[in-house]
């Protein structure tokens, strides 16, 4: 039994890490596509970077989706480790 809490606390870490990266990864992709929609630009067809704002998003809503599933692995895991 202490094994398996031993490894699940483990597991609790790694999962834990990957949301804060994860977590920074979305943040930046965030201000990029901000960055790239420059909503001080008179004419969005002169100055916006449309092309690689719709990447960003792309890649922002793929690590939305993956902070929501390790969230939802980390409540589980805790709820098990009883913290």
């Amino acid at each position: 039994m202490n094994q398996e809490r031993m490894i699940a606390e483990g597991k609790l870490a790694v999962l834990r890490h990957d949301l804060h990266e994860a977590e920074l990864s979305a943040t930046a992709a965030r201000d990029l596509t901000r960055e790239r929609l420059n909503p001080w630009e008179p004419d969005i067809v002169d100055g916006c970077d449309t092309a690689t704002s719709l990447l960003e998003l792309k890649r922002l809503h793929e690590l939305r989706e993956k902070i929501i599933s390790l969230r939802a692995q980390i409540e589980k895991l805790e709820e098990a480790l009883g913290l």
